[in-house]
C-alpha cells in the first residue's frame, strides 16, 4: 500500500473512532485529479472519505467535507 493511502488509514481510523466503517484497501486509491493528489477511501457501497494529501508528508492528510470533493468524486458518489 502506498505511504499516503496507509496514512490516510491510519488517520480515517483515529478520527472515525468506533464509528469507523471498514474501507476496502483494494477499492480505495490515490488518485491525482487537477494536479492535486486525493486519498479516497471506498468499501463496496462507494466513497467513505476523501484526503487532500499534503506534499510535505511530515503533515497528516485533511479529511474533506463531501462539497469539497472534487467534481469527479462528487459524480462518483451519485452513481
Amino acid at each position: 500500500m502506498e505511504e499516503e493511502l496507509k496514512r490516510a488509514f491510519e488517520f480515517y481510523f483515529k478520527s472515525k473512532g468506533d464509528n469507523a466503517i471498514q474501507p476496502n484497501a483494494g477499492l480505495s486509491g490515490i488518485e491525482n485529479i487537477d494536479d492535486t493528489c486525493y486519498a479516497v477511501l471506498r468499501n463496496s457501497n462507494g466513497i467513505l472519505a476523501v484526503f487532500d494529501v499534503p506534499a510535505d508528508q511530515s503533515l497528516e492528510p485533511s479529511e474533506l467535507e463531501e462539497e469539497d470533493w472534487p467534481e469527479a468524486l462528487k459524480e462518483e458518489a451519485k452513481e
